[in-house]
């Protein structure tokens, strides 16, 4: 499933004035997801939750991947055997997500957090799969109130022309914010995107993002239940529909 792990990022950048989202991929062995996510809400979150305070990102969370079973490389997604996790990193422009490569907010971590390095360290065989970067062309968080996305639902698809991809998107669009206004199925977070890199013909370029509340409320959206849109190759310039979808649990985010 290499096409999904090119795809699960970005296209090309109409404006730079626009939120860049990059998404960094590991795999984690079932025996070492514990001491991982320790690692993370433990001492990491500390230090991302800075940065988004100094304004140096916008925000960051950490997912783990709980659906499709298989993913790429033959690697088996599933308990006791071992999960892809995600880490999400939203930055106002393409100029703050260049600044963070150059000066990482993790640099120098138990310094930082005076502790031991192996307090701070991953266990040592987490594999490393990639890092890829997305533009966020639209987003709905009307109506939200108090409610925080739990659960992901990411959609992928290619499509010959990505601008009239993100305008079909238009009446999904407003359906999400209703639904969020009205505290309906259970809802909480929609955006859209296209693909900066890897730039690759054929991949994957052109993507929706869902948040919910619970499991229940993306498998119901799956099934077609809050749904109700038509979808066609001539509205929404995609041959394929969504040809790749995964969920995403959420671990530890920054305020």
């Amino acid at each position: 499933m290499k096409k999904y792990i090119l795809s699960i990022v970005t296209l090309i950048c109409f404006s730079l004035n626009a939120q860049i989202t990059s998404y960094h991929l590991v795999y984690v062995k079932s025996e070492d997801q514990a001491k991982f996510e320790e690692v993370e809400k433990k001492y990491n979150s500390k230090l991302v939750q800075k940065a988004v305070k100094d304004g140096d990102i916008q925000y960051w969370c950490l997912e783990k991947i709980i659906y499709p079973a298989g993913i790429s490389g033959g690697r088996s997604n599933m308990p006791g055997m071992g999960n892809v996790y995600q880490f999400v990193q939203v930055h106002k422009d393409i100029e703050g997500y260049i600044d963070q490569l150059s000066n990482p907010w993790w640099s120098d971590a138990a310094k930082k957090l005076k502790v031991k390095i192996e307090d701070v360290s991953w266990p040592s065989d987490i594999e490393q799969i990639g890092i890829y970067v997305w533009k966020i062309q639209d987003s709905a968080w009307e109506g939200m109130g108090d409610k925080r996305p739990k659960f992901s639902l990411y959609n992928f698809g290619v499509s010959l022309d990505p601008q009239k991809f993100l305008d079909a998107q238009a009446p999904w669009k407003q359906q999400f914010i209703n639904q969020m206004k009205n505290n309906e199925a259970g809802r909480a977070g929609w955006s859209s995107g296209t693909r900066i890199m890897p730039n690759n013909g054929g991949e994957h370029n052109v993507f929706t993002w869902d948040g919910f509340t619970t499991l229940g409320d993306v498998f119901r959206a799956l099934s077609g239940n809050i749904m109700n849109l038509k979808v066609t190759e001539e509205n929404w310039a995609m041959s394929n529909g969504f040809d790749l979808r995964f969920i995403a649990e959420k671990i530890v985010e920054t305020n």
